[in-house]
C-alpha cells in the first residue's frame, strides 16, 4: 500500500518542476523579445547613419563648375548634387599630356587650393560657351566607401529590401547618366566598383519584384550603354535588365 506522505512529496516535486519550466520559458521569451528590440534599434541607427552620410556627401561642396565671367568663364564651388543632373552624361576624357600609370591614363584635372578636381563633363552656358564641371578626388573615394558599407550591411541583412527602396534616390543616380561608367574608369576597372554594381542591381531587382515603376522608369530613361556594360556583367544581371526594360511606363495617379 502506498504511503500517503510519499505520494504528497512526489506531487509537490512534479508541480515545482512544471513551474520552473514555465518560468524558464517565459524568461527566454522575454529575453528574445528584448534582443529583437535591441537589434531593431541598432539596425535603425545604422540605416539612419547611412542616410545621413550619403546626404552629407551630396551636400558637400566638392564640385567646381565654370560659370560666365567678364573674362569668359571662371570656376566656382558647387555641391556634389549640383553635378548630378542627368544631361549631359559624365564623360571620362583622358589627359593625353599626363604620364600613364601602369597602363592607366588619368582624366583631365585641375588643382584648386591644393585639391585635385577631375573633369567629369562639359556643358554649355546660356551664351553657348563651353563650361566644364569638375569633381574632387575625395568625393569619388567617399562615394565608393559609402556603397561598400551599404553592400556589407545588405549582405549581413542589416539593411533590408525596404531600406534599399527608401534609398533609391541616392543609389540609382550613381548608376546612370555615365556615372557608374566614369567611376569604373576612374578606379581603373569594374572590379573595384563591384559594391556599387551590386547595390544598384539589388535595388533594381527589388523594384522589379515589387513593381516599383517610378524608380525603374527613371533609371531606364537615363542609363547609357556605357553604364550597362558595367552593370550587366553576368547572366543574372542581364536577365534583370531585360525585366527592367519591360516595365510599363510610370504614370502619376
Amino acid at each position: 500500500m502506498t504511503d500517503p506522505r510519499t505520494s504528497q512529496v512526489a506531487t509537490v516535486t512534479a508541480s515545482d518542476i512544471v513551474g520552473w519550466l514555465l518560468i524558464i520559458i517565459v524568461a527566454v521569451i522575454i529575453y528574445l523579445l528584448f534582443q529583437r528590440k535591441q537589434v531593431r534599434i541598432a539596425r535603425h541607427a545604422i540605416v539612419r547613419q547611412l542616410e545621413e552620410e550619403i546626404a552629407m556627401i551630396f551636400r558637400s561642396k566638392s564640385a567646381q563648375v565654370e560659370v560666365p565671367s567678364p573674362s569668359g568663364v571662371q570656376l566656382e564651388p558647387r555641391e556634389f548634387r549640383a553635378v548630378l543632373d542627368n544631361e549631359p552624361l559624365w564623360s571620362f576624357e583622358q589627359d593625353n599630356s599626363a604620364q600613364p600609370v601602369t597602363g592607366w591614363t588619368p582624366p583631365i584635372s585641375t588643382f584648386i587650393d591644393g585639391q585635385r578636381y577631375w573633369l567629369i563633363r562639359t556643358t554649355k552656358t546660356h551664351k553657348g560657351q563651353d563650361a566644364r564641371q569638375f569633381l574632387a578626388s575625395h568625393a569619388f573615394q567617399e562615394t565608393l566607401l559609402w556603397f561598400r558599407r551599404v553592400n556589407r550591411a545588405r549582405r549581413d541583412k542589416v539593411v533590408t529590401a525596404d531600406d534599399l527602396l527608401d534609398l533609391w534616390r541616392f543609389i540609382l543616380p550613381l548608376g546612370f547618366a555615365g556615372r557608374i561608367s566614369y567611376f569604373a574608369q576612374y578606379f581603373q576597372g569594374a572590379e573595384d566598383v563591384q559594391a556599387m554594381v551590386e547595390v544598384i542591381n539589388e535595388t533594381l531587382r527589388i523594384g522589379v519584384k515589387r513593381d516599383r515603376r517610378r524608380p525603374l522608369c527613371y533609371f531606364r530613361s537615363y542609363v547609357s550603354e556605357q553604364d550597362l556594360d558595367i552593370l550587366r556583367a553576368n547572366r543574372k544581371s542581364r536577365r534583370l535588365y531585360k525585366d527592367v526594360s519591360t516595365i510599363e511606363k510610370y504614370q502619376v495617379r
